[in-house]
C-alpha cells in the first residue's frame, strides 16, 4: 500500500510538471491529455472535486484545441 501512495504522488508530480510545460508551450491538446490523466488519478484516490476541476479545465483546453473528439471524451468523463 505504501508503494501505491509513493507512485501516485510521483505520477501527480510528473503530470503537473508536464501540464506546466504544455501550458507554457501553448499546446492545448497536450494540456487536455495531462489534465485528463490527472483527473483519473484524482478519481482513483477518491478526490472527486479535484477530478471534476481537472476535467472542466480539460474541456476548456479541448475547446481551445478545436477538437470535437477530445471535447466528447471529456464531456463523457464529466457525466460519469
Amino acid at each position: 500500500m505504501r508503494n501505491l501512495v509513493f507512485v501516485a504522488r510521483r505520477a501527480r508530480r510528473h503530470l503537473e510538471t508536464a501540464l506546466a510545460q504544455l501550458c507554457e508551450m501553448n499546446h492545448p491538446a497536450g494540456e487536455v491529455w495531462a489534465l485528463y490523466d490527472l483527473a483519473l488519478l484524482h478519481r482513483a484516490q477518491h478526490e472527486p472535486d479535484e477530478a471534476r476541476a481537472c476535467l472542466e479545465q480539460a474541456l476548456d483546453a479541448a475547446r481551445r484545441a478545436e477538437s470535437d473528439l477530445l471535447e466528447e471524451k471529456i464531456a463523457g468523463a464529466l457525466r460519469e
